[in-house]
């Protein structure tokens, strides 16, 4: 299998590079009171709000990570979440021959493979998180279980409830982990949101996306608690002022944006504030009485202040919405995609080369390395730039710059051990590049295949990003490339 080895630290983890989404820059996170310590908070990621993870403090390791870091979008079933850590290091194949169990760090027969950057296991509880170790140059690397490393307490959407989000927020819990304190009591996740001085509530397994839009299209001759319409993911979207919805004033600026479905229409609740994800134990939620619109029970939080919870299904009738469909445009909503048909993907690590965004297959890439100046020829020609060592083996170089006019230099600043195909199983060539940017996903349907140059097989699109996708089986017809050594391929250890 193919691993994503990442640095916590000082020392080295790796978790299924199928488990990780993209990698991503740090950037500003939300932080929320009462949860435990290993969450930083909410983090806005790709349009998607996710919980933000210290996986070294949740393995419980000593020390801080240098610098600011990177975060690594790890998907497990139903819900998605970042982890911090400090910093993405390459992806390798790893055969299941070179992983060695659990028991080798607890000083077994095969003890000799944990040395000195091997955490304690035992004083960690980092034991139940471990899938194996395997080493790579002399250091061990730490194999984890993406499904032991997510967020303490998220629930996975039940597949019963038909509602299962495309993003979970995560369920956080009050407090310190349940562990220790008995059986933890049942529990009701929730979004919680402001309208006015009012405090409300969505069943967080309704809630499919949130984001913050100020900038709405107003709709003439709609109801007067439409709001407009609003673009989420290249589809309208009708937003309903909750507010008006139920009877108040609107106070202030009301751009938060909580994306849900509503008796199967795809709908955006806007509201004044999010405030946040709460649990309230099931013993304190307490029914309406009374056939209240939209209003399922009301929670009562420790500190007695009472939320009321909304069901969206509740808070427009069928009559509405058989009249709401009539203003949105007449094309495909979320809600009425084929789900039994999910869309082909293509999983590209983006790279970067001057003012210019390219894509690489994952499949071709073999590793990402510091950038070191390669090793001049007595006559360059092409793309071609000289040779390097990376891993031990002694590799062709391209330098990504030349294919758009000018050459990177010393402005390079990672190598991408990109495969091209050869049949003979060689054609192993470093590529010379800015910066390496994210792991991405990009839609089959999104990409326009059509040659954009001798390196460029097609165009890309990410967000609102064009990016050139890169052939690198066009290596090899790159002048120099005869001359290039041929090597080994090298056995991750």
């Amino acid at each position: 299998m193919r691993v994503l080895v990442f640095e916590v630290r000082s020392r080295l983890y790796a978790l299924p590079a199928d488990a990780i989404r993209h990698v991503d820059e740090v950037s500003e996170v939300t932080p929320l009171p009462f949860v435990p310590r290993h969450v930083d908070g909410l983090v806005a990621l790709g349009g998607k709000v996710l919980p933000q993870i210290d996986l070294g403090a949740l393995l419980t390791l000593p020390g801080e990570n240098q610098g600011p870091g990177q975060l690594l979008v790890l998907a497990t079933g139903e819900t998605e979440c970042a982890l911090r850590v400090g910093a993405a290091w390459r992806m390798l194949p790893v055969a299941d021959a070179d992983i060695a169990p659990v028991g080798a760090l607890a000083g077994d027969d095969s003890g000799a493979l944990a040395g000195d950057d091997s955490p304690d296991v035992d004083d960690s509880g980092l034991r139940d998180r471990l899938a194996g170790v395997f080493r790579h140059q002399d250091r061990s690397v730490f194999l984890l279980r993406p499904e032991r490393i997510g967020l303490d307490g998220v629930a996975a959407a039940s597949p019963a409830t038909g509602h299962a989000p495309s993003v979970m927020l995560g369920e956080i819990e009050d407090g310190e982990p349940a562990a220790g304190r008995g059986a933890p009591e049942e529990t009701l996740a929730t979004l919680a949101v402001r309208v006015g001085k009012e405090r409300y509530a969505f069943p967080l397994l309704r809630v499919v996306e949130v984001y913050v839009d100020d900038a709405l299209t107003p709709l003439p001759d709609a109801p007067d608690y439409v709001a407009g319409i609003s673009v989420l993911r290249d589809q309208p979207r009708l937003v309903i002022s909750l507010s008006r919805l139920l009877g108040m004033p609107a106070t202030g600026a009301e751009t938060s944006m909580v994306a849900t479905t509503a008796r199967g229409l795809p709908v955006v609740f806007q509201c004044g504030a999010l405030t946040g994800i709460r649990r309230f134990a099931l013993s304190r939620r307490e029914a309406t009485g009374e056939s209240a619109a939209g209003i399922d029970s009301f929670l009562i939080g420790d500190d007695g202040a009472v939320t009321i919870l909304l069901e969206p299904d509740n808070l427009i009738t069928d009559q509405a919405v058989r009249r709401l469909r009539a203003f949105l445009p007449r094309t495909r909503t979320g809600g009425e995609s084929p789900a039994a048909t999910p869309e082909a993907e293509r999983r590209m690590l983006l790279v970067r080369a001057g003012t210019e965004t390219c894509a690489i297959d994952i499949g071709g890439v073999d590793r990402v390395a510091d950038y070191t100046p390669p090793t001049g020829l007595p006559a360059r020609t092409g793309l071609c730039v000289g040779m390097t060592e990376i891993g031990g083996r002694v590799l062709p170089t391209a330098d990504l710059g030349l294919a758009f006019g000018a050459a990177l230099g010393e402005g390079a600043g990672a190598w991408v051990v990109v495969r091209t195909g050869r049949p003979d199983g060689f054609g192993l060539w470093a590529l010379a590049v800015e910066a390496v940017e994210r792991l991405v996903r990009i839609p089959q349907s999104s990409i326009l295949s059509a040659p954009t140059g001798r390196l460029f097989c097609g165009v890309g699109r990410v967000g609102n990003r064009l990016v050139n996708i890169l052939d690198v089986s066009a290596l090899e017809g790159v002048p120099d490339n005869k001359d290039a050594p041929e090597t080994t391929e090298e056995r991750v250890a």
